[in-house]
């Protein structure tokens, strides 16, 4: 559990580190606190659904399956809603709107990466050799 907290860290970093000249370029450049906010509600859902998930790893692979679309759903749910609360409550936010929605995306997209692969690798590694063919 630990290092898949870690992974999901480590992926978070290492998209602002590949995609901050690039988007320095694109958006103008914010506050490093809106930075650390469109982070902020990327990591936190994608770390809610690592530990959410963790009961799973002995249920067949069917409810396997459904609790990853699932998860998909909550995150996906929770990045829209917090970063609209967090536009109509912190006047930094809505100031650097544009470039808040573009690091969203960025870290929503790489989060999202990180979080899949770790969910399929951890859920579907522990089904039978059987359950595992693709037919």
């Amino acid at each position: 559990m630990i290092r898949g907290i870690g992974w999901l860290a480590l992926g978070t970093l290492a998209g602002f580190a590949v995609m901050y000249l690039p988007m320095r370029f694109l958006a103008k450049e914010p506050p490093l606190e809106v930075i650390a906010l469109a982070a902020a509600i990327c990591f936190v859902p994608g770390l809610i659904v690592l530990i959410a998930t963790r009961p799973s790893v002995d249920r067949p692979v069917e409810v396997k399956i459904i609790s990853i679309l699932l998860a998909t759903g909550f995150r996906m749910t929770a990045v829209i809603v917090s970063g609209v609360l967090l536009y109509f409550s912190l006047e930094v936010v809505e100031d650097h709107a544009a470039p808040f929605i573009s690091w969203s995306i960025v870290f929503y997209l790489v989060t999202l990466f990180v979080e899949t692969r770790l969910l399929y690798t951890r859920l579907l590694w522990f089904c039978e050799p059987s359950d595992r063919k693709l037919e």
